[in-house]
């Protein structure tokens, strides 16, 4: 699943591919939910521009809804 972050109106996007837990949410409450029941998020941030990819960062279920929403 792709992802965004919850950049304000002047703050750059930032953009990376959830690579765990594998789910295929509809909307940002089944995918927060998701995230809560594994314990953790991995994410794979990503070049918006190359899509050239990033080294994976594990993200609690708190640190992940502070900045990461469904894209």
């Amino acid at each position: 699943m792709n992802l965004k972050t919850k950049a304000g109106k002047f703050e750059d996007k930032e953009f990376a591919y959830l690579a765990l837990p594998e789910c295929s949410p509809r909307n940002d409450e089944e995918l927060y939910a998701a995230i809560r029941k594994a314990g953790q998020a991995v994410i794979q941030p990503f070049d918006g521009a190359s899509f050239t990819l990033k080294a994976s960062i594990i993200l609690s279920p708190e640190e992940f809804e502070a900045k990461w929403q469904g894209d």
